[in-house]
């Protein structure tokens, strides 16, 4: 994944140019401007957070029908939020922290 999309997850609030700027100065992607609230990450965290990604990738390639139902959940959760249905939320939220489960 390139440093661009993985700061894009990281801080989807976050604008370019004006929050960060990455460019390449031919020894690989690296952070060149900064101007967030919070500090820089360094290139180690980053590194972690790559593997993260990667790591998180391939669960959802090897269990790719738990990560649909919990999307599922998700969305049934939203629903269930905006009736304020207190049980139905609970009863997904079991739902989910079983699915979730079954990743580990």
């Amino acid at each position: 994944m390139d440093l661009a999309t993985l700061m894009q997850l990281r801080f989807p609030g976050a604008r370019t140019p004006q929050d960060y700027q990455v460019g390449d100065d031919g020894t690989g992607q690296r952070i060149t401007e900064w101007n967030m609230n919070e500090p820089e990450p360094s290139q180690e965290t980053i590194v972690v957070w790559k593997m993260e990604r990667a790591a998180e990738y391939t669960k959802q390639q090897v269990n790719p029908d738990i990560y649909a139902q919990l999307d599922k959940i998700d969305l049934q959760s939203i629903r269930a939020l905006r009736t304020n249905d207190t049980v139905k939320l609970a009863e997904l939220e079991a739902r989910a922290v079983k699915l979730r489960g079954k990743l580990l």
